[in-house]
């Protein structure tokens, strides 16, 4: 797994390698509900984020598909969170499952 990002005035964009496969999205802030918005092309799933022990915790709050909110039923089952090893590097881990799709994606590492 490879991880870039890049960083704009008021949103970062994500590109993750994974061998010969690419996801990119784009992260920017939803001011007036304090949530963290990530971009995937027609997708957009929205977490706050909570300090839970040793690390931060990604809540998932919903998801839009084409900008229309998706039934409770049909959002897809996401678990993140980041921390820093003892080695001061940043460490996540992410999941996510989409019903009637199963495991979409599932990746852990840290940033050098």
């Amino acid at each position: 797994l490879k991880v870039g990002v890049i960083r704009a005035e008021i949103q970062e964009r994500w590109q993750r390698q994974f061998g010969t496969h690419q996801l990119s999205s784009r992260f920017d802030r939803v001011h007036r509900q304090n949530l963290l918005r990530e971009n995937f092309g027609i997708f957009s799933h929205y977490f706050s984020l909570s300090v839970r022990g040793d690390h931060l915790h990604w809540q998932f709050e919903r998801c839009d598909f084409m900008g229309i909110p998706m039934p409770e039923f049909l959002a897809p089952d996401v678990e993140a969170r980041e921390s820093a090893d003892a080695d001061g590097r940043y460490r996540f881990s992410v999941t996510m499952e989409y019903p009637m799709v199963g495991m979409l994606l599932e990746y852990e590492g840290w940033l050098e």
